[in-house]
């Protein structure tokens, strides 16, 4: 079976670059979807010895594995991203760590588009269409949520301090988002530089 290249939805890589902002397309190499109950050691050493983390338990957060991130996504549910250039063949790794252990694992890729969005002022622009607190304080790195952006729904997590978040986007819901965090970026860039900028002599 030839193996066909992972591909985003959206057409656009390189997306515009604003102050204190950046936005670009991210292809994961894979998702993955688990089931499987945390309470079990043989689901939790099948999922370490696949994807290099146990599945966090902690609701809203997320671990980091071998090439990938492992967001909680419910009790008995998580998603496995696996990184651009992250290892090959982690559904198979999954399946076959799990033999006959309770628990299941399903790919994901094909239905979903990352948006990566980063800089001083990306905590501002997700502000402006999530009900979720994104103050540093109650959403740093290592934590993660499903929550609505403007009229969809993505999971959301922050990657590291700088801050750099990640998106997951259904497929169908991707260009829309991508041109709404646009536009948003843009107005918010215009209405900060309008603010720092002096009023004229004798203004």
């Amino acid at each position: 079976m030839t193996d066909v290249p992972a591909r985003s939805p959206l057409t656009d890589p390189d997306l515009p670059a604003f102050a204190g902002v950046a936005l670009r397309s991210v292809v994961p190499a894979d998702i993955l979807n688990l089931r499987g109950n945390a309470d079990e050691p043989a689901f939790v050493d099948a999922v370490t010895s696949a994807l290099g983390c146990p599945p966090p338990v902690t609701p809203n957060t997320w671990a980091a594995g071998e090439g990938l991130q492992l967001l909680w996504a419910g009790p008995d549910e998580w998603l496995a991203v696996v990184e651009p250039h992250g290892p090959a063949g982690r559904l198979e790794a999954v399946r076959g760590a799990l033999g006959t252990t309770r628990g299941a694992v399903t790919a994901l890729g094909a239905g979903y588009a990352m948006l990566e969005l980063t800089g001083e002022r990306s905590r501002a622009v997700l502000a402006r269409g999530t009900p979720l607190d994104l103050h540093a304080r109650e959403f740093a790195a290592g934590q993660c949520a499903q929550t609505r952006l403007g009229h969809g729904t993505v999971v959301l997590w922050a990657l590291d301090g700088a801050p750099t978040f990640r998106l997951l986007i259904r497929r169908s819901m991707a260009g829309y988002l991508r041109d709404w965090l646009t536009a948003v970026a843009r107005r918010t860039e215009s209405r900060d530089g309008a603010a720092s900028t002096p009023p004229p002599p004798g203004a």
